[in-house]
């Protein structure tokens, strides 16, 4: 279901994809479409999915043309729609289609002066730079933070500051949530960039379920050449990555 999510929110190259867009969405927006009664129950299925799975998709801002001010994700405090409703848009020019290159001028956020004591939370939000060379991307942080608790890395999000901040303190540690750790970090960026080459080369796309799967296994068969001390903590990690401690473990 995450696979199709993605594929509609990317606009993927795909008869089915289109023909949403066309029937379903009609150029409204895929998180503010209502659930009405007379829908199939697939289409149905979706929809009830966005309330849970709405944290994982994220917008990198290029120009800001394709990115919805109201209901897409591109700041910490999205979707903005949970603060300013319909008839506040209306009133003040904007619309439920309103995308951020319509309120960025000169790189600088350009709200109505009678909102300001209404949602201050708008005029707190970061300086954004748009680049009218480049579009607007839909990242899926799912893969991430699947796996980081596999890890030790729960707390840590899925910016590459925060991965490194956590790892290079660490380089030089031999413990074993540590080197993988380091294995994460390096199979997710390296599978990750292959499936965005499929993608944009091949038009190819694999599930982020089938992604996890792929990073965890080639995870699995490098630590199989690791030899760890034998103690509780390491067996325990080692038991949930599926590894037989006395394959890899060995006495102090």
């Amino acid at each position: 279901m995450s696979f199709h999510i993605f594929s509609i929110l990317s606009g993927r190259k795909s008869l089915w994809v289109e023909w949403i867009h066309t029937y379903r969405l009609k150029n409204r927006n895929f998180w503010d479409v209502p659930i009405q009664k007379n829908i199939c129950w697939s289409w149905r299925k979706l929809l009830r999915l966005r309330p849970i799975i709405r944290q994982f998709f994220w917008y990198d801002i290029g120009n800001g043309e394709k990115t919805s001010l109201w209901h897409d994700r591109w700041s910490n405090i999205c979707p903005l729609s949970s603060y300013v409703s319909p008839r506040q848009m209306n009133q003040e020019g904007f619309s439920i289609y309103s995308t951020i290159s319509e309120v960025v001028v000169d790189n600088r956020w350009e709200w109505p002066d009678a909102w300001r004591d209404l949602f201050p939370v708008l005029f707190q939000l970061s300086p954004l730079t748009l680049n009218p060379l480049k579009s607007d991307v839909i990242k899926w942080k799912k893969i991430w933070c699947s796996l980081r608790c596999k890890a030790g890395m729960s707390h840590i999000q899925g910016r590459w500051d925060d991965i490194a901040t956590w790892l290079v303190p660490r380089a030089s540690s031999k413990s074993a949530l540590v080197i993988i750790g380091k294995l994460l970090m390096a199979a997710t960026a390296y599978y990750i960039w292959q499936e965005r080459n499929f993608r944009y080369f091949n038009n190819q796309l694999r599930p982020p379920e089938k992604l996890e799967e792929v990073i965890v296994e080639m995870i699995r068969l490098k630590l199989h050449s690791f030899k760890f001390k034998k103690n509780d903590r390491v067996k325990k990690i080692l038991e949930d990555w599926k590894i037989a401690s006395v394959d890899v473990m060995v006495a102090d």
